[in-house]
């Protein structure tokens, strides 16, 4: 699995997502029932997730405004939540700015 052309999508951010997703559901999965199959398919996974992290980190450390990098980047590759992000961009941010600098960004693609 590898980003096209290398062009970041909407579509790469949302993958990136549900792959996070997935593998945490899968294993919690194993913790209960031991699988080879469900193993292969996690590490599998991670590789894709290891991919267009690398792909959207490079997109996304080239975005001019570094605030917004910031945000795109907690978000995206640190998967951290609204409240850690505005915590830590500090000013006067709130959940909902940087939820909102975030979503604007994310509909310019």
């Amino acid at each position: 699995m590898q980003v096209e052309n290398t062009t970041v999508t909407v579509k790469n951010f949302d993958e990136l997502y549900k792959l996070r997703i997935e593998v945490k559901t899968w294993q919690r999965a194993l913790q209960r029932q031991h699988s080879y199959a469900l193993t292969q398919k996690i590490e599998k996974h991670i590789k894709d997730i290891a991919i267009i992290e690398e792909t959207l980190t490079e997109y996304i450390l080239n975005i001019p405004d570094s605030q917004l990098r910031n945000v795109v980047y907690m978000r995206s590759i640190e998967g951290l939540s609204w409240s850690a992000i505005a915590s830590n961009i500090g000013g006067n941010n709130t959940e909902d700015s940087v939820r909102k600098m975030y979503r604007r960004f994310i509909d310019k693609l």
